[in-house]
């Protein structure tokens, strides 16, 4: 499927909900959708992470970050 193919489809999904359902859960299904791509987003990229062995740094977890320290004791 091309990418005009997809955006048709997508067009022709979004007009099928908007005319089926009410503003209110049309509102909640767009909500949703929304949410679920987010996810996936998430989902793929700690994927793509974790399948290259990049190290996250531990931000969160150096004590000159927490306290904000300017000089710290190392």
């Amino acid at each position: 499927m091309n990418s005009c193919e997809l955006v048709s489809l997508a067009t022709i999904i979004a007009c099928s909900i908007a005319n089926c359902t009410t503003k209110e859960e049309a509102a909640l299904i767009s909500a949703l959708l929304g949410e679920v791509a987010s996810t996936l987003g998430v989902i793929l990229i700690n994927e793509s992470q974790l399948a290259s062995k990049v190290a996250i740094p531990e931000v969160f977890t150096d004590p000159e970050i927490i306290t904000l320290n300017p000089f710290p004791l190392r």
